[in-house]
């Protein structure tokens, strides 16, 4: 029995959740890095508390032409899924990390092989638990067409 296109966007929106295994202090995450839209499926990724994971999250330039761009990460909170900019980056200017993120998560390098997209944190934590999401926005591209009266 497949998914209704409803479930599909609901289960594409949670991305990423972090889950804390006592035993084994390790911490377990479910990543979708897609922006705006479910091109890729969810990933289970584990980390030990102290270390460092890398969420994959993979830029799909317009015509497979870069043009410029914002890289926004967040995290979902609470019950209602409030989303916190943890990472903003673009282009030249100053690097934005959330409270509490601070010196702890960065952009992968350009020439690794995770997408340039793709986001650095470090030192993981229990307070690091919760819904992650990678968003691109591309910058100077004409809007589509639309319907008007």
């Amino acid at each position: 029995m497949g998914l209704r296109a409803d479930q599909v966007v609901k289960w594409c929106r949670q991305a990423v959740t972090f889950l804390h295994t006592l035993a084994f202090s390790h911490v377990c995450l479910l990543l979708l890095a897609s922006p705006g839209l479910c091109h890729q499926d969810a990933v289970h990724i584990t980390a030990i508390l102290g270390e460092s994971v890398v969420f994959n999250c993979h830029v799909e330039f317009p015509g497979d032409h870069p043009v410029p761009y914002v890289l926004q990460w967040e995290k979902k909170v609470g019950e209602t899924g409030q989303e916190i900019p943890i990472y903003i980056w673009y282009d030249s200017y100053p690097t934005h990390s959330g409270e509490g993120y601070e010196g702890r998560v960065s952009r992968v390098s350009p020439d690794s092989p995770y997408g340039l997209a793709s986001l650095n944190l470090t030192n993981i934590r229990e307070s690091d638990q919760g819904w992650y999401e990678c968003k691109v926005v591309f910058l100077n591209r004409n809007p589509g067409p639309r319907n008007g009266t």
